[in-house]
């Protein structure tokens, strides 16, 4: 949303005051590269957290797979009944 405003509002000036403006106090330049690129990480990094949450909340919503995993039935009253002569 930010970015939009201030996209807006740049074109809302034009270009012919923001050049007057780097003209009068070439710092402004500086001021307004340095804001874009505040903008922009700070975007990168929310995109960024967003896709943590999503992978994070699919990896609790995903069922555990527990098939494959462990010993069978059959296997664990063998190895009971054969640990039992012993």
């Amino acid at each position: 949303m930010a970015v939009a405003l201030i996209s807006e509002a740049l074109i809302d000036l034009g270009p012919e005051v923001l050049r007057k403006s780097m003209q009068d106090d070439s710092r402004n330049a500086y001021r307004l590269l340095n804001s874009l690129a505040r903008l922009l990480s700070g975007g990168l990094r929310c995109e960024s957290h967003l896709m943590d949450l999503a992978e994070r909340k699919a990896s609790l919503e995903k069922p555990e797979e527990t098939e494959g995993k462990g010993m069978s039935d059959e296997i664990q009253k063998t190895l009971i009944n054969k640990l039992n002569l012993l």
